[in-house]
Parts: structure tokens; sequence; C-alpha cells
């Protein structure tokens, strides 16, 4: 969570919507923001003192959003089995390919669904399950919503920008393939039935009828 008490506003930022390029554009000028939990990018309650700020939040395609948690699951399965095998640091685990081959996105998603992740400490972690209507839940509804999609288009609608250059870093994961990559009848129909709240809330529409 990023607040600016000075301009009156609260960004929260749903894990992989663009979260990170977020946090680190609105903490540096012009937006001089304020993470309010050093140790936590992903709180999504703002405290009573901020009720009449104006609060906006990232949002992002449910198919995109879930093929992007599945690489973090991939490259986490990676770090927890280096560590096991006695790798201590990133540069040296990272060196071990991802196991893209052994864990399918259609099985990772059956695990989302059912809570049944294998290799990860806690199956059920918030993390890799949450929809983005989970997450905001108990921040709804916010006065924005920023389309990952569109970043510097919605964000530079917001009322408080007034007319300032927006530039956000990129920060996507090195060798993430794309949805079109993993689209199919079973894996659209699986995305959808995990991000259902999401279509119906969010500027987003199912593909199960345009295939």
């Amino acid at each position: 969570m990023i607040v600016n008490e000075k301009e009156r506003w609260v960004y929260l930022g749903p894990p992989k919507t663009a979260s990170t390029a977020m946090h680190d554009a609105l903490q540096k000028e012009p937006w001089n923001g304020v993470q309010l939990d050093p140790g936590n990018q992903h709180d999504m309650l703002p405290p009573d003192e901020y009720i009449d700020f104006f609060v906006f939040g990232t949002i992002r395609s449910p198919y995109e959003r879930a093929v992007s948690l599945f690489w973090h699951y991939l490259r986490d399965v990676r770090r927890i089995r280096g560590i096991m095998e006695g790798l201590s640091t990133r540069a040296e685990w990272t060196t071990k390919p991802l196991p893209e081959s052994e864990f399918s996105f259609e099985d990772y998603m059956r695990g989302v669904i059912d809570l049944r992740l294998r290799v990860i400490e806690d199956p059920s972690a918030p993390f890799f399950t949450y929809t983005i209507s989970d997450w905001l839940h108990d921040a709804m509804p916010l006065n924005a919503y920023i389309r990952q999609e569109h970043l510097v288009e919605d964000f530079s609608a917001l009322p408080f920008v007034d007319g300032r250059e927006v530039v956000f870093p990129k920060k996507n994961a090195p060798g993430r393939r794309p949805w079109k990559d993993y689209q199919n009848e079973k894996t659209i129909a699986l995305v959808d039935e995990w991000a259902t709240e999401d279509f119906k809330r969010f500027p987003y529409e199912s593909q199960a009828d345009t295939r």
C-alpha cells in the first residue's frame, strides 16, 4: 500500500498486477508516496484515517494473471528444491532450470482451485489462490481501477495526476510465456471457475464463447 497524505490518495496493489512497478514509481518524484508497511507490499486495508482519500488499485486480465502466478509458482518450486539441496543463495538456485515440464499449467490451476498446490509450504497460500476480488474484498469499492494492460493511460486519467508525465518501469519475469501459449478449452474453463468474481466486477470478458 502506498499513501500520499498531501495529495490524499492511496494505492492498493494485488500481486501480479504491476504492483512492484507501481510501488517503485509511486515512492519517487513526482508522486512521493510512502509505503505504509515496508514488509508487506500487498496490504489491502487502508487505516481509518485515510477513509476519505482517493483509493485506487491495479487489476489485470485473469488469464494473464493466472499465467504470471504460475511462473512465480515454478520459480518458488525451484527455490524450495534448491534450498533442500543445500543451495543457500538465489544466485545458486537460479542456475537450475524451471520445472515447467513437471508442472503443467492445467494441473497448476486445478491445484489452485482445490487448494492442493504441490511442493509449496502452504498450498492454500493467498498469494497463489486469491483472485483480485479476494485481495480487494475488504477495500471495495475503490474510487478507480487501473488496468495493468493500460497502466499509463488509466493512471493518467486519475484526478490527482493533473497532467504530470507518467512513466512506469517494466518488471516482467524473464522468459515468461504468454497466456496464448496455454489457452485451450480446459484452461479457459479452469481460469473462469477460479476468477468468476473478477469477470463480474472488472472489465474483462470470458473467452469461453470466443474460441
